[in-house]
């Protein structure tokens, strides 16, 4: 963990080529799971909260990125902490107030009763925690809340992990 917090704080420490240099803070409430092809039973529903920011990459709002750490009911309904690095890229307007942005993620998540699995699974972990990338979709509407689905390969039990999260920025 000590690893990522190093890589975490020196991305967030980069210098800003921003018109705008105030960097955005959002409170994440996550939501839901869903997992592709699973052969076994799980807790879809995954309640949790996070703390994020993200700014302007150059002079362009269209490219951001970002970090999030925050905690969740995982869907073996035991606590998860986490912490990611994301950035993304607007891609449409969908009317006059809502963007479509598409980006990427990488994160430590822990999930020590799965950690095994992973490792066999060639998963790189860090103790408890397992590396996950992943892809991720964001609606924002009025540059202030978010509706975001984020997808990232499961570790056991299914091919895929689609999770759903809404957000308000200040």
């Amino acid at each position: 963990m000590f690893k990522f917090l190093a890589i975490f704080s020196f991305i967030f420490s980069m210098p800003i080529n921003s018109a705008k240099a105030e960097v955005e803070k959002y409170v994440a409430i996550s939501l839901a799971s869903y997992h592709v092809n699973a052969s076994t039973e799980y807790n879809e529903r995954n309640p949790g909260v996070a703390f994020g920011f993200s700014n302007d990459i150059g002079s362009s709002e269209r490219l951001r990125y970002g970090g999030e750490v925050g905690f969740y009911l995982n869907s073996h309904s035991e606590l998860t902490r986490y912490g990611l690095v994301d950035a993304d890229y607007e891609i449409a307007s969908i009317g006059e107030s809502a963007r479509l942005r598409l980006g990427v993620f990488i994160g430590l998540f822990e999930y020590p009763n799965v950690i095994e699995f992973a490792q066999k699974n060639g998963f790189p972990t860090m103790g408890d925690y397992i590396v996950v990338p992943g892809l991720m979709g964001t609606i924002r509407f009025n540059n202030r809340y978010d509706i975001r689905i984020r997808v990232a390969p499961a570790a056991k039990h299914a091919d895929l992990i689609v999770g759903l999260q809404i957000a308000a920025r200040f």
